[in-house]
């Protein structure tokens, strides 16, 4: 049986650790002060726009093909934020 091997050079190590305390740690705070600063329920909606966004960026950046169900679901969610935000409001 083959052994898992982790080759990688030390930089490499470094820039993943980095980037994983960046997305986690930085990324975690600055939410819980979000939810601090505009309640619950507004940071729940907003970070219904997260799968939004990364389809946008994916687009934008990698070059990702934007498909009819990727559309059709950012398009769910808008549906589902305007619906949430119409009966609060009632």
């Amino acid at each position: 049986m083959d052994k898992l091997v982790f080759s990688m050079p030390l930089n490499a190590w470094l820039c993943a650790a980095g980037v994983a305390i960046l997305a986690a740690v930085v990324g975690g705070v600055l939410f819980q002060r979000g939810v601090r600063e505009i309640g619950g329920a507004n940071s729940a909606l907003l970070s219904l726009f997260e799968p939004i966004t990364s389809v946008v960026f994916s687009v934008l950046l990698l070059g990702d093909v934007l498909s009819v169900s990727k559309v059709l679901g950012s398009l769910l969610i808008m549906g589902s934020l305007v619906l949430i935000t119409l009966n609060s409001k009632e």
